[in-house]
């Protein structure tokens, strides 16, 4: 899980979904394509992002980051007290909880009986709403 890995951020992986997402349109063309211009066809394609779009979009990339850094500097001292609140002195206490988190996930071989019974119930409340 991303989560758990050291450094990775929210938005790390986006650009890379943003890529094969625009990829995905030469899926069509290059079905029943021989292999050299399946080939050739992903990799003029590549050039063509990289020359005109990578180029371009790094400069708003990089504003839109440097906004968002601000505003999440901003609101430190309120995440601090939160973090007080709840007995997190330093980050030593959220590594652990993320440990632990990590290890009950991976631990998990099905949902836990009551989280499933929760979610049936909530089904038939809301097929109950609908109904009336």
């Amino acid at each position: 899980l991303a989560t758990y890995v050291d450094g990775l951020g929210l938005e790390d992986l986006e650009g890379c979904e943003c890529f094969f997402s625009k990829s995905n349109a030469l899926a069509g063309s290059t079905r029943y394509a021989s292999v050299f211009h399946r080939h050739q066809s992903i990799s003029e394609f590549c050039k063509h992002v990289d020359a005109f779009e990578t180029y371009q979009n790094l400069s708003t990339f990089l504003y839109n980051n440097y906004k968002q850094a601000l505003a999440i500097l901003d609101t430190r001292p309120t995440v601090l007290v939160a973090l007080e609140n709840v007995g997190a002195r330093d980050g030593t206490v959220i590594e652990g909880w993320l440990k632990e988190e990590e290890t009950y996930l991976w631990g998990l071989t099905k949902e836990p009986p009551h989280e499933s019974l929760e979610m049936e119930y909530y089904g038939r409340l809301v097929a109950l709403a609908t109904s009336e």
